[in-house]
């Protein structure tokens, strides 16, 4: 049923943002849509995903995957540190394509509960990327991408990179529990 006056969509206790199907939720849920209906194009075809559990935090950064615990976090550095880097952790972020130029400038990811790929790509900034990974950070084949700027604060596993960045670089910007890996 469609409202006669504007102002029967509103009451009390309802969000107006929300109502009217603006705002950042409602941006950051019609990309998402947008990204997990393409499929990846060149070398590596597959599906793109970005998981359908996040949080906004009280700073519009966004949490994005399944929370990990404290125990799991350290069952991860503990494979990691058996030289097992194989560990199975979810992907909650999957962008691959060349039509995919950036992340949106809405879209400010905080956290990001499992590995982070955006990789084989014409995307050209790190802007709005994951400040901590839970797991790996792939960002390799994307040859448009000449700086740095915006990687993570920290990566619990390991960082997958073209061989122009220098690891030098990357440790002095990124904590890395797990490898720099050329690829």
């Amino acid at each position: 049923m469609r409202a006669k006056y504007i102002y029967e969509k509103f009451v009390e206790d309802t969000d107006p943002i929300r109502d009217m199907g603006i705002g950042i939720i409602h941006q950051f849920k019609e990309w998402s849509n947008y990204i997990n209906s393409t499929k990846s194009t060149g070398m590596v075809p597959s599906r793109n995903f970005i998981d359908p559990n996040f949080k906004f935090n009280d700073d519009s950064t966004i949490d994005i995957g399944k929370p990990i615990s404290s125990d799991e976090l350290q069952e991860i550095i503990n494979m990691r540190n058996k030289g097992n880097y194989k560990y199975n952790i979810p992907e909650p972020i999957i962008i691959r394509g060349d039509d995919i130029k950036k992340i949106p400038n809405f879209i400010n990811f905080n956290i990001c509960y499992g590995s982070c790929f955006i990789n084989v790509s014409s995307i050209k900034s790190l802007r709005g990327c994951p400040k901590i990974i839970y797991g790996s950070f792939c960002i390799n084949s994307n040859h448009n991408l000449k700086k740095l700027d915006f990687l993570p604060e920290i990566v619990y596993q390991n960082i997958y990179v073209d061989s122009h960045f220098k690891i030098i670089d990357i440790s002095k910007r990124c904590k890395v529990y797990g490898k720099i890996c050329y690829v």
